[in-house]
């Protein structure tokens, strides 16, 4: 009787096709790979241009209404460009001037400047990382100019802000800031609001800073500055640094930061003191 003996080794053509499909199927995954990890996102292309069209100018105001201005841009770039950029603008805020430095491949530099108090921070890019460095003291060849073309922004900005009318007056013309009442009597009426023993204090993060929650669609940023600082005149300074307009109308849960050193008031606004502010502002 005959035994059939079965090849259990392919032929040597087989071995080679097995081969050639899988270099040709490695080939086509390391290249796949290649291209996810060097195609570059549109922030990262568009901040290092970002950076060399600003260099060597003047330190460039930060905008309060339009956020699509080289320097406001320019400082969203950099928070999405780093986590610890990110963190560090949320804590200290929005800058209210920007520099940039060197805007050399993986070495550029850019100052941030703070006016309340007076402080300039550098941040230095080595390679893929960013170095928060100070605060030092601003030159007093950048301060003076700065403080004055500031006051300038902020003062024509002013002149075209409105505020948002109550939900139930829909129809009311809108309010310039400069409109409202003499801040001494619109002071006082929102001293008298703060009085209740019942209003309990507002919650503070680490650094000293009042937190926030927005209970009221009412509340803009100049209802916030009238409560927790007394004073209109920070409305501006406060929209910068949390990136919001002077008028516009704040959501229900969003969180707003005032700094410490603006602070006079430590008593959370409730919805129905907002709305007694915003009806003192109408008046």
């Amino acid at each position: 009787r005959k035994v059939v003996h079965m090849n259990k080794h392919p032929s040597c053509n087989s071995f080679i096709e097995i081969i050639r499909a899988t270099f040709l199927i490695s080939l086509l995954i390391l290249s796949g790979c290649n291209f996810i990890r060097t195609a570059p996102s549109s922030t990262d292309s568009e901040l290092p241009l970002m950076l060399e069209a600003l260099e060597g100018k003047d330190p460039l105001i930060l905008s309060e209404e339009n956020e699509h201005l080289a320097p406001n841009r320019l400082v969203h770039l950099l928070r999405e460009e780093s986590s610890s950029l990110k963190g560090f603008i949320l804590r200290r805020g929005i800058p209210d001037a920007v520099r940039v430095v060197d805007s050399s491949q993986d070495k550029s530099k850019v100052d941030l400047y703070y006016l309340s108090p007076d402080e300039l921070f550098r941040i230095e890019q080595e390679k893929s990382v960013w170095v928060i460095l100070g605060p030092t003291q601003i030159q007093r060849d950048f301060l003076l100019p700065l403080k004055r073309n500031i006051r300038k922004t902020i003062s024509t900005q002013q002149r075209e802000a409105s505020i948002a009318p109550p939900l139930d007056a829909p129809s009311e013309r809108f309010l310039s800031i400069e409109q409202i009442d003499s801040p001494n009597s619109l002071r006082e009426e929102v001293l008298k609001l703060t009085r209740g023993s019942t209003i309990p204090i507002a919650e503070r993060n680490e650094k000293g800073d009042v937190s926030h929650r927005v209970i009221s669609r009412q509340e803009n940023m100049l209802i916030l500055a009238l409560w927790y600082t007394f004073e209109k005149e920070n409305a501006p300074r406060l929209a910068r640094m949390n990136g919001k307009q002077i008028s516009a109308s704040l959501e229900p849960g969003e969180l707003v930061q005032i700094p410490a050193y603006l602070v006079k008031n430590d008593r959370v606004l409730e919805a129905e003191n907002a709305s007694k502010i915003a009806a003192l502002i109408h008046q």
